[in-house]
């Protein structure tokens, strides 16, 4: 039995006991992005454009209206020869070009549909043109061409992860662009970190100032902080030293790391002591900043 097809995003679906069903999934993931990229970044198609099988490996196209990056252009009727046994992308190009290619498309595109071609005809036809609408990029736009919503998003810090948004070219892009993963950030409130748990290797205790601002160390063994990784302008961590049951651990601190005052830690059994850890991207700064009384 063949693949069905979902009746509104054109979707595959697997035929009952089809032992590669995972094709199915690939091939539903790369329509998800095509179309959700398109839409990041307000590109779509405004109208006609009615994608049609032409007989053989031809798909014909009707006359319509395309809008990509920001740019309406308008499209005569044409077709364009699929690539045998493969899926087949048609879609506007940055040019205002009805482009057919087995790849993805990528960069600035509004998407027209995803052919599944046979050896000598076409098989179906997955029309991607309502799917690529102005919804959430146009919202977003509506937003920041206001100057009173614009000035009051700006002042949130809300702004500039729109206009992030707005910029990328690749679902990759979108998540660079929002500066969410992997990126140091500069906050203006407060908030609630995690902690990292420090572990003691042959010894030594690695402390990164690119890591969680807060850290715990269990003190099960005598141990050393070594010279911290990831200096960088108005960068702290705060460390919370915890001695074990049997206690008596030692740690000292690379000479690296300045201290001003006093910097042993509680040896008592159970006892905590707190660590403040700055530097100014030249040096490091530590200061005791409390201990088990």
């Amino acid at each position: 039995m063949s693949n069905t097809y979902t009746d509104q995003l054109n979707l595959r679906m697997p035929a009952p006991g089809d032992l590669q069903w995972d094709d199915e999934i690939n091939d539903n993931s790369e329509i998800l992005e095509v179309i959700l990229v398109a839409q990041f970044k307000g590109s779509r198609i405004a109208s006609g454009l009615a994608p049609s099988d032409g007989g053989g490996l031809q798909v014909d196209y009707a006359e319509g209206d395309a809008e990509v990056n920001g740019t309406i252009y308008n499209i005569s009727a044409g077709n364009k020869s699929c690539t045998a046994q493969v899926k087949n992308w048609l879609y506007v190009n940055d040019s205002g070009t009805v482009v057919i290619s087995v790849n993805p498309p990528t960069g600035q595109y509004a998407p027209i549909a995803m052919i599944d071609a046979g050896a000598t005809t076409i098989m179906q036809i997955a029309d991607l043109r309502n799917l690529s609408g102005k919804t959430v990029s146009t919202f977003m736009k509506a937003i920041l061409d206001d100057a009173n919503l614009a000035a009051m998003l700006t002042s949130m810090g809300i702004a500039s992860f729109l206009r992030s948004m707005l910029q990328s070219t690749t679902s990759a892009d979108a998540v660079s662009n929002l500066g969410i993963l992997g990126l140091l950030n500069q906050w203006t409130q407060s908030q609630n970190y995690s902690s990292t748990n420090l572990s003691i290797v042959t010894g030594n205790v690695a402390i990164s100032f690119e890591d969680n601002p807060c850290a715990y160390l269990p003190l099960t063994e005598n141990a050393v902080i070594s010279a911290p990784t990831g200096l960088g302008p108005n960068r702290a961590i705060f460390m919370r030293a915890k001695q074990d049951g049997t206690g008596g651990r030692t740690l000292s601190h690379n000479a690296a790391i300045v201290f001003a005052y006093d910097s042993a830690v509680n040896t008592n059994a159970d006892a905590e002591t707190w660590y403040l850890y700055w530097t100014d991207n030249t040096s490091v700064y530590g200061l005791k900043i409390w201990e088990t009384p």
